[in-house]
């Protein structure tokens, strides 16, 4: 079976943000702005992810 993948993208800048939100940004893998990384699509890894109106 294959899985819907969710592509994440860093679009600000994490100066600034909570510690919390700065983890969450490292362990996806995202390290600069418009870095972008390619997850499969996982009720776990969705919920850090908040949908935008552009894909």
């Amino acid at each position: 079976m294959i899985m819907a993948q969710l592509k994440i993208t860093q679009v600000k800048s994490y100066i600034g943000s909570k510690q919390n939100h700065r983890d969450t940004l490292r362990s996806l893998g995202l390290k600069k702005v418009n870095d972008v990384v390619v997850k499969e699509d996982r009720p776990s890894s969705a919920a850090w992810c908040t949908p935008s109106a552009t894909s």
